[in-house]
């Protein structure tokens, strides 16, 4: 997962609310992945982390997004 890179891309005629809405699953799919590295590493729900049980969570799977535009 520390390598892993999402790819969002995009044209001219994609609607703003429809990018903000793919970009909103995104970050929720990369919450519920560290919400499941807390339970099965750390033996914790996501709101009971320390700070630095948050960073190893965040390190175990970082938000890797690269968003293009693509031109016709």
């Amino acid at each position: 997962p520390k390598k892993a890179v999402v790819s969002l891309s995009n044209d001219s005629s994609t609607s703003y609310n429809f990018y903000i809405n793919v970009q909103d699953q995104i970050t929720k799919a990369y919450y519920e992945l560290r919400s499941e590295y807390a339970l099965k590493i750390l033996n914790k729900s996501s709101n009971e982390l320390t700070l630095e049980e948050l960073k190893k969570a965040r390190e175990a799977y970082p938000f890797n997004l690269s968003e293009t535009q693509i031109k016709h």
